[in-house]
């Protein structure tokens, strides 16, 4: 399926924390194999968004990995990430059906970024 990096980006978290949830055996299979595939995106934009930190900002001495940026440095990184962000790129993931999820409590913020990940 094609979709927005942003959506990715977002949803990574829900997916870790539902991957933490005591599921059904394949259930739990099928979403580990989406995880480290979400997870494979997230690492390739994680480390574009480093190297676009590093260009346009300037890294704290005393708190590493935080970054100033100085006239409109912040404006063109910003503008550079959302145009990343916006990037359709293709993942194959196994969508999901809510049923899977009959026997698990989940809270409704962590279904909320994966809707793209459940059928129907």
């Amino acid at each position: 399926m094609k979709i927005k990096l942003r959506t990715i980006v977002d949803s990574a978290n829900g997916a870790h924390k539902l991957g933490k949830l005591k599921l059904k055996a394949k259930f739990a299979y099928e979403l580990s194999k989406s995880i480290e595939k979400i997870d494979k995106e997230l690492k390739a934009f994680t480390g574009v968004r480093n190297k676009k930190l590093k260009e346009f900002g300037v890294e704290s001495k005393e708190n590493k990995g935080n970054y100033t940026f100085e006239g409109d440095n912040q404006a063109k990184f910003q503008k550079e990430l959302d145009s990343l962000l916006d990037k359709e790129v293709a993942i194959n993931v196994e969508k999901f059906s809510i049923e899977e999820l009959n026997e698990v409590d989940v809270e409704p913020n962590i279904l909320r970024p994966l809707s793209w990940l459940i059928k129907g």
